[in-house]
């Protein structure tokens, strides 16, 4: 199948950043969900959205994407996650 999907070379996927597995929360990872939370007033939950976020940003500062690169994450919503979390 030949497809310009095919050809693209300017995305990949990371598998790190799951901290151990599903629903699997450490304390540094409610500590960021709530510090995002705080600041920036953008709810995540600790199952998917807060670990992508965490991972991208420990990226970014690993030096992963060169300056001025255009990064695109996507928040799918899915917030239910943080029905378990008490400070939610």
């Amino acid at each position: 199948m030949d497809s310009n999907f095919a050809r693209c070379r300017n995305w990949s996927l990371d598998f790190n950043g799951h901290f151990g597995g599903y629903a699997k929360a450490p304390p540094e990872l409610l500590e960021f969900i709530s510090e995002i939370k705080a600041r920036y007033e953008l709810p995540l939950e600790q199952i998917y959205t807060g670990k992508m976020l965490f991972r991208l940003i420990e990226l970014i500062k690993m030096g992963r994407f060169q300056e001025g690169n255009r990064i695109l994450a996507i928040h799918t919503g899915g917030l239910q996650g943080l029905r378990s979390l008490t400070d939610a």
